[in-house]
């Protein structure tokens, strides 16, 4: 199939105006204003994949989640698919003084690499269960966007790569183009087969965090069409950044994640994963290990520990901005 071209950077495009259509342009969704979500349903029979952008998101999203599949006994696999080697903040907080090179930032990849290795396996991932991508960090829309040739690598402006070169990545050496992306990730859905896919929402304000969305959807379809799945197919989709400053410290996630209420979501897309004491206990011990980040945003990361991880239900909130867009292509035009 050729993934390149004109035809690409249209549907980038048609997605964006999409959103814009439908009201989608804010995070979420929290069960507030009447709209209260319902219990995300898991089961020991069910495979659960969990792709984040970074090292982190994972346990941010869905740390409880997690938590709960593994306790049913439903296999849990983890998909990173960034080192997280461009967040110049933990560069900075570590070299007051003198020049930082791309050395320093590939260093801070191997860094958070190990610190998500010891989060999953707080929240009972067994070893082995995730796959480092390795692509660039804030790299991946200029990837998606921009990079379906195989001729034009992009290179990180922090780590200086043009290839995938972390040591225990899935694919070793994949050029840093959007179908080495696609490939990976269809070729690790085809090793688990899940059943359940948990991924960034395309309402993200972080531009890794969108193109991770529009991969997986990509992928997620080239998965389908093979007919090598489990059966049906679910996918749920997390927002971990807002409208308000990306990297603030002292952002508390409840005053940006808005309510799915103002958006175009049926209540009955809106999913939630209750927490008790325990299980948000272990939760924030994950996030812990992220020395890395905590030092610099620990306020925004313990944020997400609380009773309640939000979904949508990525197929049905789909079928609903489609009925809305027939209502708004069949009603009267407003002009004289």
């Amino acid at each position: 199939m050729n993934r390149g071209g004109f035809p690409v950077r249209l549907a980038v495009w048609v997605m964006l105006v999409f959103l814009v259509i439908t009201g989608v342009t804010a995070p979420g969704p929290v069960a507030a204003a009447g709209k209260l979500a319902s219990e995300l349903n898991l089961s020991s029979a069910d495979t659960v994949l969990v792709i984040a952008p970074h090292p982190d998101d994972e346990t941010l999203a869905a740390g409880g989640l997690i938590q709960e599949a593994v306790s049913l006994g439903a296999d849990v696999f983890i998909v990173f698919m960034t080192s997280g080697d461009g967040f110049r903040a933990a560069i900075n907080r570590r070299h007051l003084f003198g020049s930082v090179s791309p050395k320093d930032f590939r260093k801070l990849g191997l860094k958070r690499e190990k610190e998500a290795s010891r989060a999953v396996r707080a929240l009972g991932v067994p070893e082995g269960n995730s796959f480092f991508l390795g692509y660039p960090d804030r790299g991946l829309m200029t990837l998606w966007t921009r990079c379906w040739s195989s001729e034009q690598p992009f290179r990180s402006p922090f780590s200086g790569l043009c290839r995938v070169s972390y040591p225990h990545a899935f694919d070793p050496q994949a050029p840093y183009t959007a179908p080495s992306v696609v490939k990976d990730l269809e070729d690790i859905m085809r090793l688990v087969r899940p059943t359940i896919v948990i991924f960034p929402d395309a309402s993200d304000s972080h531009p890794d965090h969108v193109a991770t969305h529009a991969f997986v959807v990509f992928a997620t379809g080239e998965f389908q069409s093979d007919g090598q799945g489990k059966g049906e197919l679910r996918l749920y989709a997390y927002t971990i950044h807002g409208p308000s400053d990306l990297y603030s410290a002292n952002v508390d996630p409840q005053f940006h994640i808005l309510s799915w209420s103002a958006l175009a979501v049926p209540v009955e897309a809106l999913v939630a994963m209750r927490l008790d004491k325990d299980r948000q206990l272990v939760k924030r011990k994950a996030v812990s290990l992220y020395e890395s980040q905590v030092r610099i945003r620990g306020k925004f990361l313990y944020g997400f520990v609380r009773d309640q991880e939000d979904f949508i239900d990525y197929f049905h909130a789909e079928a609903h901005k489609l009925e809305n867009l027939k209502e708004l292509k069949a009603a009267p035009s407003g002009g004289a």
